[in-house]
Protein backbone atom coordinates (compact mmCIF):
# COMPACT_ATOMS: atom_id res chain seq x y z
CA UNK A 1 0.00 0.00 0.00
CA UNK A 2 1.59 3.26 -0.91
CA UNK A 3 1.04 6.35 1.06
CA UNK A 4 1.45 8.69 -1.38
CA UNK A 5 0.68 8.99 -5.10
CA UNK A 6 2.18 8.47 -8.22
CA UNK A 7 1.83 12.60 -8.48
CA UNK A 8 2.39 13.23 -5.26
CA UNK A 9 5.49 11.43 -5.15
CA UNK A 10 6.58 12.99 -8.96
CA UNK A 11 5.61 16.56 -7.22
CA UNK A 12 7.91 16.04 -4.66
CA UNK A 13 10.83 14.19 -6.02
CA UNK A 14 10.71 14.89 -9.98
CA UNK A 15 10.32 10.83 -10.65
CA UNK A 16 6.99 9.06 -10.11
CA UNK A 17 6.85 5.17 -8.73
CA UNK A 18 7.57 3.47 -11.64
CA UNK A 19 10.55 5.86 -12.15
CA UNK A 20 11.77 5.32 -9.17
CA UNK A 21 11.64 1.53 -9.00
CA UNK A 22 13.70 1.62 -12.37
CA UNK A 23 16.30 3.67 -11.15
CA UNK A 24 16.66 1.70 -7.97
CA UNK A 25 16.46 -2.20 -10.09
CA UNK A 26 19.11 -0.94 -12.35
CA UNK A 27 21.32 0.27 -9.35
CA UNK A 28 20.94 -3.39 -8.13
CA UNK A 29 19.07 -2.09 -4.93
CA UNK A 30 17.60 -5.17 -4.58
CA UNK A 31 20.98 -6.97 -3.42
CA UNK A 32 21.17 -3.95 -0.99
CA UNK A 33 20.06 -3.37 2.42
CA UNK A 34 17.90 -0.40 3.57
CA UNK A 35 20.64 1.73 4.36
CA UNK A 36 22.76 1.04 1.37
CA UNK A 37 19.92 2.00 -1.12
CA UNK A 38 19.40 5.14 0.99
CA UNK A 39 23.38 6.00 1.14
CA UNK A 40 22.87 5.57 -2.71
CA UNK A 41 20.37 7.56 -3.18
CA UNK A 42 22.34 10.51 -1.33
CA UNK A 43 25.70 9.67 -2.46
CA UNK A 44 24.43 9.93 -6.17
CA UNK A 45 22.16 13.08 -6.03
CA UNK A 46 19.13 11.58 -6.10
CA UNK A 47 17.51 12.22 -2.81
CA UNK A 48 17.79 12.34 0.75
CA UNK A 49 15.87 12.97 4.13
CA UNK A 50 12.00 12.02 4.88
CA UNK A 51 11.65 11.57 0.82
CA UNK A 52 14.60 9.29 0.23
CA UNK A 53 13.07 7.36 3.53
CA UNK A 54 9.98 6.87 1.93
CA UNK A 55 10.77 5.92 -1.96
CA UNK A 56 13.39 3.46 -0.24
CA UNK A 57 10.65 2.01 2.09
CA UNK A 58 8.13 1.63 -0.90
CA UNK A 59 10.56 0.10 -3.23
CA UNK A 60 11.22 -2.37 -0.62
CA UNK A 61 7.76 -3.22 0.24
CA UNK A 62 7.13 -3.38 -3.81
CA UNK A 63 9.62 -6.44 -4.29
CA UNK A 64 8.23 -8.04 -1.11
CA UNK A 65 11.29 -7.55 1.30
CA UNK A 66 8.61 -5.70 3.85
CA UNK A 67 5.38 -5.56 4.79
CA UNK A 68 3.31 -2.14 5.00
CA UNK A 69 4.37 -1.29 8.77
CA UNK A 70 7.39 -3.22 9.02
CA UNK A 71 10.43 -1.82 9.85
CA UNK A 72 13.77 -2.15 7.57
CA UNK A 73 15.06 -4.63 10.37
CA UNK A 74 12.02 -7.09 9.64
CA UNK A 75 10.11 -6.20 13.27
CA UNK A 76 7.25 -4.10 13.93
CA UNK A 77 6.12 -1.26 16.03
CA UNK A 78 3.01 -0.06 17.68
CA UNK A 79 2.22 3.47 19.05
CA UNK A 80 -0.08 5.54 20.79
CA UNK A 81 -0.89 9.20 21.68
CA UNK A 82 -3.03 10.93 24.18
CA UNK A 83 -3.43 14.48 24.05
CA UNK A 84 -4.07 15.52 27.49
CA UNK A 85 -5.63 18.54 29.16
CA UNK A 86 -3.01 18.73 31.90
CA UNK A 87 0.57 19.79 32.59
CA UNK A 88 3.46 17.63 31.04
CA UNK A 89 4.66 17.23 34.46
CA UNK A 90 1.12 16.25 35.93
CA UNK A 91 0.54 13.29 32.59
CA UNK A 92 3.86 12.35 33.31
CA UNK A 93 3.33 11.67 37.37
CA UNK A 94 0.08 9.80 36.46
CA UNK A 95 2.06 7.63 33.90
CA UNK A 96 4.20 6.77 36.55
CA UNK A 97 2.16 5.57 39.39
CA UNK A 98 -0.11 3.78 36.66
CA UNK A 99 2.77 1.54 35.81
CA UNK A 100 4.50 1.57 39.30
CA UNK A 101 4.96 -1.54 40.77
CA UNK A 102 4.25 -3.50 37.87
CA UNK A 103 6.02 -6.36 36.99
CA UNK A 104 4.34 -7.44 33.76
CA UNK A 105 2.23 -5.49 31.07
CA UNK A 106 -0.38 -7.84 29.15
CA UNK A 107 1.25 -10.79 30.39
CA UNK A 108 5.02 -10.08 29.45
CA UNK A 109 7.12 -9.86 32.05
CA UNK A 110 9.57 -6.21 32.58
CA UNK A 111 13.07 -7.13 32.18
CA UNK A 112 14.76 -4.38 34.06
CA UNK A 113 13.84 -1.72 36.27
CA UNK A 114 12.08 0.77 33.98
CA UNK A 115 14.38 4.07 33.41
CA UNK A 116 13.44 7.73 33.93
CA UNK A 117 14.63 10.77 32.59
CA UNK A 118 13.15 14.23 32.55
CA UNK A 119 14.20 17.40 30.67
CA UNK A 120 13.53 20.57 30.17
CA UNK A 121 11.18 19.85 27.81
CA UNK A 122 10.71 16.22 27.72
CA UNK A 123 9.67 13.19 30.20
CA UNK A 124 10.66 9.89 29.18
CA UNK A 125 9.84 6.54 30.86
CA UNK A 126 11.43 3.08 29.31
CA UNK A 127 12.01 -0.55 30.10
CA UNK A 128 12.34 -3.50 28.26
CA UNK A 129 10.17 -6.73 28.30
CA UNK A 130 11.59 -10.53 28.34
CA UNK A 131 10.67 -10.81 24.86
CA UNK A 132 12.53 -8.12 23.51
CA UNK A 133 10.43 -5.63 22.77
CA UNK A 134 11.19 -2.06 24.05
CA UNK A 135 8.76 0.74 25.59
CA UNK A 136 9.31 4.46 25.11
CA UNK A 137 6.78 7.09 27.17
CA UNK A 138 7.21 10.32 26.14
CA UNK A 139 5.39 12.83 27.69
CA UNK A 140 5.44 16.43 25.89
CA UNK A 141 4.60 19.66 24.61
CA UNK A 142 3.53 19.45 20.61
CA UNK A 143 4.33 22.16 18.75
CA UNK A 144 0.69 22.30 18.38
CA UNK A 145 1.11 23.95 21.81
CA UNK A 146 -1.11 20.78 23.35
CA UNK A 147 0.43 18.15 25.85
CA UNK A 148 0.65 14.63 24.19
CA UNK A 149 1.52 11.31 26.09
CA UNK A 150 2.48 8.80 23.51
CA UNK A 151 4.01 4.86 24.44
CA UNK A 152 5.71 3.55 21.55
CA UNK A 153 6.48 -0.09 21.68
CA UNK A 154 9.30 -1.34 19.39
CA UNK A 155 10.57 -4.19 18.10
CA UNK A 156 7.53 -6.74 18.00
CA UNK A 157 8.14 -9.20 16.36
CA UNK A 158 5.06 -9.59 14.19
CA UNK A 159 2.02 -7.99 12.94
CA UNK A 160 -0.25 -9.57 14.96
CA UNK A 161 1.52 -8.53 17.90
CA UNK A 162 1.97 -4.87 16.89
CA UNK A 163 -2.24 -4.76 16.87
CA UNK A 164 -2.45 -6.15 19.52
CA UNK A 165 -0.59 -4.20 21.86
CA UNK A 166 -2.08 -1.22 20.04
CA UNK A 167 -5.17 -2.06 21.48
CA UNK A 168 -3.68 -2.89 24.78
CA UNK A 169 -2.22 0.35 24.84
CA UNK A 170 -4.94 2.39 23.31
CA UNK A 171 -6.88 1.23 26.43
CA UNK A 172 -4.09 1.68 28.81
CA UNK A 173 -3.97 5.39 27.92
CA UNK A 174 -7.29 5.46 27.44
CA UNK A 175 -7.98 4.38 31.34
CA UNK A 176 -5.58 6.79 32.79
CA UNK A 177 -8.04 9.87 34.37
CA UNK A 178 -6.16 12.80 32.26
Amino acid sequence: MRYQSSEAVRAATGKDWSEWFELLDAAGAQQMSHKQITSWLSDNGHLAGMWCQAVVTTYEQEIGRRQVGQTCDGDWNAGVRRVVTCSPEAAFELWCRSVDGESSFNGVPVADEPRVNVTQRFHYWRATLADGSRLDVNVYDSPKGEVSLSVSHRRLATHEASTTWKAYWKSHLRALPL
